[in-house]
Protein backbone atom coordinates (compact mmCIF):
# COMPACT_ATOMS: atom_id res chain seq x y z
CA UNK A 1 0.00 0.00 0.00
CA UNK A 2 2.57 2.38 0.79
CA UNK A 3 4.57 2.37 -2.64
CA UNK A 4 0.70 2.73 -3.91
CA UNK A 5 -0.11 5.78 -2.18
CA UNK A 6 3.39 7.04 -3.10
CA UNK A 7 2.14 7.12 -6.73
CA UNK A 8 -0.72 8.67 -6.15
CA UNK A 9 0.56 11.46 -4.36
CA UNK A 10 2.10 13.20 -8.00
CA UNK A 11 -1.30 13.25 -9.40
CA UNK A 12 -3.07 14.02 -6.30
CA UNK A 13 -0.68 17.25 -5.64
CA UNK A 14 -1.16 18.64 -9.48
CA UNK A 15 -5.11 18.02 -8.57
CA UNK A 16 -4.67 19.73 -5.75
CA UNK A 17 -2.54 22.75 -7.27
CA UNK A 18 -5.36 22.70 -10.21
CA UNK A 19 -8.25 23.10 -7.43
CA UNK A 20 -6.18 26.19 -5.55
CA UNK A 21 -5.93 27.99 -8.59
CA UNK A 22 -9.13 27.51 -9.71
CA UNK A 23 -10.54 29.16 -6.42
CA UNK A 24 -7.91 31.65 -6.66
CA UNK A 25 -8.77 32.63 -10.59
CA UNK A 26 -12.74 32.51 -9.48
CA UNK A 27 -12.61 34.48 -6.68
CA UNK A 28 -10.28 37.37 -8.61
CA UNK A 29 -13.08 37.70 -11.09
CA UNK A 30 -15.79 38.25 -8.64
CA UNK A 31 -13.19 40.49 -6.47
CA UNK A 32 -13.36 42.34 -9.63
CA UNK A 33 -16.75 42.49 -10.67
CA UNK A 34 -17.29 43.86 -7.14
CA UNK A 35 -15.08 46.75 -7.09
CA UNK A 36 -15.93 47.62 -10.84
CA UNK A 37 -19.64 47.66 -9.33
CA UNK A 38 -18.51 50.01 -6.30
CA UNK A 39 -17.16 52.50 -8.90
CA UNK A 40 -20.28 52.47 -10.40
CA UNK A 41 -19.16 50.53 -13.73
CA UNK A 42 -17.48 53.47 -15.46
CA UNK A 43 -15.60 54.66 -12.90
CA UNK A 44 -14.60 51.38 -11.33
CA UNK A 45 -13.69 49.03 -14.21
CA UNK A 46 -10.16 51.01 -14.75
CA UNK A 47 -8.94 50.50 -11.17
CA UNK A 48 -10.84 46.87 -10.60
CA UNK A 49 -8.47 46.36 -14.10
CA UNK A 50 -5.46 47.71 -12.91
CA UNK A 51 -6.22 45.73 -9.28
CA UNK A 52 -6.46 42.55 -10.56
CA UNK A 53 -3.19 43.34 -12.89
CA UNK A 54 -1.20 43.86 -9.52
CA UNK A 55 -2.67 40.83 -7.84
CA UNK A 56 -2.07 38.35 -11.29
CA UNK A 57 1.78 40.26 -11.06
CA UNK A 58 2.39 39.22 -8.02
CA UNK A 59 1.59 34.92 -8.40
CA UNK A 60 3.61 35.42 -11.43
CA UNK A 61 6.56 36.84 -9.60
CA UNK A 62 5.93 34.13 -6.87
CA UNK A 63 3.81 35.19 -4.60
CA UNK A 64 1.07 33.31 -4.29
CA UNK A 65 -0.51 33.24 -1.29
CA UNK A 66 -1.16 37.38 -0.54
CA UNK A 67 -4.91 38.02 0.21
CA UNK A 68 -6.29 38.27 -3.08
CA UNK A 69 -9.59 40.60 -1.38
CA UNK A 70 -7.71 43.09 0.38
CA UNK A 71 -4.73 43.31 -2.09
CA UNK A 72 -7.12 44.52 -4.53
CA UNK A 73 -9.21 46.53 -2.18
CA UNK A 74 -6.16 48.42 -1.55
CA UNK A 75 -4.70 48.57 -5.29
CA UNK A 76 -8.27 49.56 -6.47
CA UNK A 77 -8.28 52.60 -3.99
CA UNK A 78 -4.56 53.20 -4.29
CA UNK A 79 -4.73 53.21 -8.28
CA UNK A 80 -8.44 54.85 -8.20
CA UNK A 81 -7.60 59.16 -8.94
CA UNK A 82 -5.75 58.17 -12.14
CA UNK A 83 -7.33 55.07 -13.47
CA UNK A 84 -11.16 56.08 -13.11
CA UNK A 85 -10.34 58.89 -15.42
CA UNK A 86 -8.66 57.42 -17.28
CA UNK A 87 -11.16 54.60 -17.93
CA UNK A 88 -13.99 57.13 -18.05
CA UNK A 89 -11.76 59.13 -20.99
CA UNK A 90 -11.06 56.07 -22.64
CA UNK A 91 -15.03 55.20 -22.87
CA UNK A 92 -16.21 58.67 -23.99
CA UNK A 93 -13.36 58.83 -26.91
CA UNK A 94 -14.43 55.31 -28.13
CA UNK A 95 -18.02 56.44 -28.18
CA UNK A 96 -17.75 59.34 -29.44
CA UNK A 97 -15.59 58.07 -32.16
CA UNK A 98 -17.77 55.52 -32.77
CA UNK A 99 -20.93 58.09 -33.28
CA UNK A 100 -18.88 60.42 -35.19
CA UNK A 101 -18.74 57.51 -37.84
CA UNK A 102 -21.87 56.79 -37.97
CA UNK A 103 -23.00 60.21 -38.65
CA UNK A 104 -20.57 60.73 -41.28
CA UNK A 105 -22.65 58.26 -42.96
CA UNK A 106 -25.33 60.42 -43.62
CA UNK A 107 -23.50 63.45 -44.94
CA UNK A 108 -21.78 64.12 -48.56
CA UNK A 109 -19.86 61.05 -50.00
CA UNK A 110 -16.40 63.43 -49.57
CA UNK A 111 -17.65 65.20 -46.13
CA UNK A 112 -18.62 61.80 -44.71
CA UNK A 113 -15.54 59.72 -46.47
CA UNK A 114 -13.40 61.95 -45.03
CA UNK A 115 -15.52 61.63 -41.80
CA UNK A 116 -15.42 57.96 -41.37
CA UNK A 117 -11.52 57.85 -42.52
CA UNK A 118 -10.68 60.16 -38.99
CA UNK A 119 -13.30 57.89 -36.59
CA UNK A 120 -12.10 54.48 -38.61
CA UNK A 121 -8.42 55.53 -38.06
CA UNK A 122 -8.91 57.16 -34.34
CA UNK A 123 -10.68 53.83 -33.73
CA UNK A 124 -7.70 51.55 -34.83
CA UNK A 125 -5.54 53.62 -32.36
CA UNK A 126 -7.88 53.03 -29.42
CA UNK A 127 -7.47 49.40 -30.20
CA UNK A 128 -4.15 49.99 -29.56
CA UNK A 129 -3.80 51.13 -27.17
CA UNK A 130 -6.31 49.74 -24.95
CA UNK A 131 -4.97 46.78 -24.30
CA UNK A 132 -1.83 48.26 -22.77
CA UNK A 133 -3.93 50.99 -20.54
CA UNK A 134 -3.73 48.76 -17.42
CA UNK A 135 -0.12 47.77 -17.07
CA UNK A 136 1.07 51.22 -17.71
CA UNK A 137 -1.51 52.66 -15.64
CA UNK A 138 -0.08 50.12 -12.69
CA UNK A 139 3.48 50.70 -13.16
CA UNK A 140 3.72 54.53 -14.44
CA UNK A 141 2.64 57.79 -12.40
CA UNK A 142 1.75 59.67 -15.81
CA UNK A 143 -1.19 62.28 -16.57
CA UNK A 144 -4.06 61.06 -17.99
CA UNK A 145 -2.67 62.06 -21.28
CA UNK A 146 0.63 60.75 -21.31
CA UNK A 147 -0.81 57.59 -20.05
CA UNK A 148 -2.85 56.87 -22.99
CA UNK A 149 0.25 58.13 -25.16
CA UNK A 150 2.63 55.64 -23.46
CA UNK A 151 -0.06 53.06 -24.44
CA UNK A 152 -0.12 54.18 -27.06
CA UNK A 153 3.20 54.24 -28.06
CA UNK A 154 3.79 50.53 -25.84
CA UNK A 155 0.80 49.05 -28.84
CA UNK A 156 2.79 50.34 -31.76
CA UNK A 157 5.94 49.54 -30.56
CA UNK A 158 5.20 46.08 -29.81
CA UNK A 159 2.88 45.08 -32.46
CA UNK A 160 3.16 41.10 -31.87
CA UNK A 161 2.62 42.11 -28.36
CA UNK A 162 -0.67 44.35 -28.87
CA UNK A 163 -2.06 41.43 -31.14
CA UNK A 164 -1.85 38.44 -28.49
CA UNK A 165 -3.30 40.72 -25.65
CA UNK A 166 -6.20 41.58 -27.74
CA UNK A 167 -6.56 37.67 -29.01
CA UNK A 168 -6.59 36.78 -25.62
CA UNK A 169 -8.73 39.73 -24.50
CA UNK A 170 -11.61 38.85 -27.31
CA UNK A 171 -11.19 35.53 -27.56
CA UNK A 172 -11.39 33.70 -24.20
CA UNK A 173 -14.89 35.56 -23.51
CA UNK A 174 -15.90 34.78 -27.26
CA UNK A 175 -14.84 31.04 -27.21
CA UNK A 176 -17.03 31.03 -24.06
CA UNK A 177 -19.73 32.78 -25.37
CA UNK A 178 -19.66 30.62 -29.10
CA UNK A 179 -19.04 27.40 -26.87
CA UNK A 180 -22.80 27.44 -25.00
CA UNK A 181 -21.28 28.26 -21.79
CA UNK A 182 -22.14 32.33 -21.51
CA UNK A 183 -23.31 32.01 -17.98
CA UNK A 184 -19.24 31.14 -17.46
CA UNK A 185 -18.50 34.71 -17.96
CA UNK A 186 -19.61 36.54 -14.36
CA UNK A 187 -16.72 33.66 -13.33
CA UNK A 188 -14.01 33.33 -15.49
CA UNK A 189 -15.16 35.75 -18.17
CA UNK A 190 -12.45 38.30 -16.78
CA UNK A 191 -9.83 36.27 -14.82
CA UNK A 192 -8.05 34.14 -17.60
CA UNK A 193 -7.36 37.01 -20.23
CA UNK A 194 -6.04 38.97 -17.34
CA UNK A 195 -3.65 36.26 -16.34
CA UNK A 196 -2.53 35.35 -20.14
CA UNK A 197 -1.97 39.21 -20.64
CA UNK A 198 -0.10 39.48 -17.19
CA UNK A 199 2.29 36.94 -18.64
CA UNK A 200 2.41 38.10 -21.36
CA UNK A 201 3.67 41.70 -20.50
CA UNK A 202 6.16 40.64 -18.30
CA UNK A 203 7.72 38.34 -20.98
CA UNK A 204 8.23 41.44 -22.73
CA UNK A 205 8.38 44.24 -19.96
CA UNK A 206 9.51 42.33 -16.85
CA UNK A 207 9.03 44.77 -13.95
CA UNK A 208 10.73 45.03 -10.92
CA UNK A 209 11.08 42.69 -8.55
CA UNK A 210 10.80 43.72 -4.83
CA UNK A 211 10.08 47.37 -5.95
CA UNK A 212 8.22 49.54 -3.27
CA UNK A 213 6.60 51.21 -6.25
CA UNK A 214 4.93 50.91 -10.29
CA UNK A 215 8.02 51.37 -12.51
CA UNK A 216 7.61 53.71 -14.98
CA UNK A 217 7.53 52.18 -18.53
CA UNK A 218 10.63 52.73 -20.05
Amino acid sequence: MGPSLHRLDGPLAGLDRLLTWIVRLVWLNLCWTGLTLLGGVLLGVGPAAVAAHVVVTRWLQGDTDLPIGRTMAREWRRHFRRAAPTGLLTVLLIVSLVTSWRIAGQQSPVVGGVGRALSTVGLVLMVVLLPHLTWVLERSRLSVSRTLLAALAAGLGRPLLTLALLVIGVGWPSALTLAGWPGLLPVCGVCIPVLGAAWCVERVFPSSRGQTGPARPG
